[in-house]
Parts: structure tokens; sequence; C-alpha cells
């Protein structure tokens, strides 16, 4: 992999390449590299490579253990809210099997807000409106898309 840097914003450049890093050379709960390691590796300044790092663990990428150090977090689910993918195909294509369990199902009492939301959809009335409330599995686990 080539670790350098051109001339330009240094910052964006690492992020792109420790992501590269992450989803190319590394395993699910394999310890990641040190603060010490960017710098080395990529001849950066400590606050760029902790910015970076930082970066990958707010998107989830990355999990700090204090004092252990970071390590690389299970793939999650990535979600493109410009298309409609259900959750079942999502969930398949991470190597998950899904499952569905429905918690409550029924109709909405009619208040301002519901009677708001069947006008703007123009339904019939607001006693047109469901509710259902449900759990998304993967592999057993609650799943968050």
């Amino acid at each position: 992999m080539d670790t350098s840097i051109v001339r330009g914003p240094v910052y964006p450049q690492l992020n792109q390449r420790l992501r590269q890093l992450v989803r190319g050379e590394y395993q699910a709960g394999q310890k990641f590299l040190t603060e010490r390691k960017i710098v080395e590796r990529f001849r950066v300044s400590r606050e760029t490579a902790n910015k970076a790092l930082a970066s990958l663990v707010s998107e989830g990428l990355l999990k700090f253990r204090k004092g252990v150090g970071t390590f690389v977090r299970p793939s999650l689910i990535s979600y493109d809210l410009r298309t409609l993918v259900s959750f079942t195909e999502k969930a398949r294509a991470a190597g998950k099997t899904p499952s569905t369990t429905v918690l409550t199902l029924g109709v909405l009492n009619a208040n301002e807000v519901e009677r708001a939301i069947a006008e703007r959809l123009s339904l019939a009335g607001p006693d047109t409106l469901g509710k259902m409330d449900r759990m998304r599995r993967m592999d057993g686990k609650p799943g968050i898309l």
C-alpha cells in the first residue's frame, strides 16, 4: 500500500488511507495501528493521526478501549437513504440471518398529529393510520439499519 502523502490537505488523505487499511488489511476484532505507528508510517503529526483515528471511531469503523488500544469493529450494514432496500436483503448481503418479531399492531388514536398526517397523505381519515412496532434481528441480535 502506498503510504506517501501528496501536497495538499493531509488529514483527508490520511483518513482515506486508514479507512482503506481497516477495510482491506484488518479483520473484525483485530488491534489497529497505534497513533505512534500512524505517525511513523505516514509521516504525519500526532494531532493529525489522533484526529483521523477519532474520525474512524465516530464512523463506527474502529472502537477505542481505554488503556488497551483501538480495534476494528465488525462491519456495519450501510444504508443508502436514496434507495429503498429491504432489511432482509441488506442483512443477507452482510452475511447475517434476518428475523422479525411484531411487538404491537393496531390503529392509531386520532389526535392532532395523526389528523395532520392523514390529511397530508390524503387519507380518508386518521382512523386509517396503522401503527406497528417490531424488533428486527440479525443472527438473533437486535439490528439497526
